[in-house]
């Protein structure tokens, strides 16, 4: 009730820009850009199967041996992985915060599941607002040739790929710029 079922922009990151594709296809009258963030309409399988295993990990309250399993995927290179999974490990604990429930950890499983059965193939062919797409050349869940073929499906799609970034753009001041450049019709 605050926006009166409308606002300016929308962005989803990583899975949240999975949910985002479908949003978009289903509600069109309810925003007027989104953002894919990390995400395109299909997830390596491998990335998928491994964000799997980090959902098994958290479900059996091992948040450590998940977070530090996750690291490799996130960065962008073997060195960035190292440092990544020695901070993971030792920040694990508190990165959950209050979420260590039974809920949580049941429904963990239940999303990373949700995961491995995504296809947005029929939805992204459907959307008609204007998107803009961000992601790393380096990204394992979101190869650059997902980006393209998702970009390829969309009419009018933007992307933007950063050079030598995985899944961590996240918080990165180049993209935040590129987003509201964007918005103004000042990216391309």
């Amino acid at each position: 009730t605050e926006f009166d079922g409308h606002v300016d922009l929308i962005i989803g990151v990583s899975y949240g820009g999975i949910i985002v594709q479908h949003f978009a296809a289903d509600h069109p009258e309810m925003f007027d850009h989104i953002v894919m963030f990390m995400a395109a309409h299909k997830i390596e399988p491998q990335g998928a199967q491994l964000d799997y295993r980090f959902a098994e990990l958290l479900s059996q309250n091992k948040p450590r041996q998940a977070y530090a399993l996750i690291s490799q995927v996130i960065a962008p290179n073997r060195i960035m992985g190292m440092i990544y999974k020695g901070l993971m490990y030792l920040l694990a604990p508190s990165m959950l915060g209050g979420d260590n429930t039974e809920t949580f950890r049941r429904d963990v499983l239940i999303e990373a599941q949700a995961e491995l059965d995504h296809d947005a193939l029929e939805s992204i062919q459907r959307i008609q607002v204007p998107v803009l797409m961000l992601g790393g050349d380096q990204d394992k869940y979101f190869p650059v040739e997902y980006f393209q073929e998702t970009a390829a499906m969309i009419p009018g799609a933007t992307l933007k790929i950063y050079a030598d970034r995985g899944h961590d753009l996240f918080g990165d001041a180049q993209a935040a710029r590129d987003i509201l450049a964007w918005v103004d019709g000042q990216l391309d």
